[in-house]
């Protein structure tokens, strides 16, 4: 005759047996949807809510580096992104990749540079049609952790070759220029629309919550210079 704790144990083993089919069940599409994966549109949701809320905690400035250049040379220029809170904020790197001057969903930094004599309209490849790529995947390696109050400064590129704005979109100019001397107005602005980074799913993009910091930070224009060559 068996004893109390052999049919305990029996007990405990036949419950066990007709739990694991359960058990694979539940879990059979956890690795397909992680915790705090949301679909396009939930995420969409979730970033037009979150935008609001964390306006104030990433400050975003940035400096010509150098403000005069000479014509024909390289235009480069810092960013600098603090975090205004006591925890952490993981946000978007600013990459060069990233650097365009039309809002994308694969862009971080949206610039704008206009002359300030008046007399000269000019275009950049892509605000002319000439560059189109389809947005790339937002991968997880393009987020950084900003530890609380500190700033984390990236140092990246202008365009420095333009077209003389057609009257026509359909009219294309044959070669592009550097950007002649003269003194111009540079705008940038920070942004991201990403709350975390895409994986493929079923049917659908997913995408994994990393509670990144969304939103667009404008801030005052700079000043260039662009002097004649030596």
């Amino acid at each position: 005759m068996l004893s109390s704790q052999s049919l305990t144990l029996r007990a405990k083993s036949w419950y066990l047996i007709l739990l694991a089919p359960l058990m694979l069940v539940l879990c059979s599409g956890c690795s397909q949807s992680p915790a705090g994966t949301y679909s396009t549109d939930e995420a969409i949701a979730l970033r037009r809510t979150r935008s609001t809320e964390m306006a104030d905690q990433l400050q975003f400035s940035f400096r010509l580096d150098p403000e005069e250049v000479p014509i024909g040379q390289e235009i480069f220029f810092v960013v600098t992104l603090t975090n205004t809170t006591d925890l952490p904020i993981v946000f978007r790197e600013p990459k060069q990749s990233g650097v365009h001057e039309r809002e994308s969903y694969d862009k971080t930094l949206l610039f704008s540079v206009e002359p300030m004599s008046g007399e000269l309209e000019i275009a950049y490849p892509g605000d002319m049609g000439f560059v189109y790529m389809l947005p790339k995947e937002i991968q997880r390696d393009m987020f950084i952790t900003l530890p609380p109050h500190s700033s984390r400064e990236f140092r990246l590129q202008l365009p420095r070759m333009v077209y003389t704005k057609a009257s026509s979109a359909t009219v294309f100019p044959e070669e592009a220029f550097s950007l002649p001397v003269g003194q111009y107005r540079v705008q940038l602005t920070y942004y991201n629309d990403a709350i975390g980074y895409d994986i493929k799913g079923m049917k659908d993009a997913d995408i994994v919550d990393l509670n990144a910091w969304v939103g667009k930070i404008e801030v005052k224009p700079a000043v260039m210079t662009i002097k004649p060559g030596k």
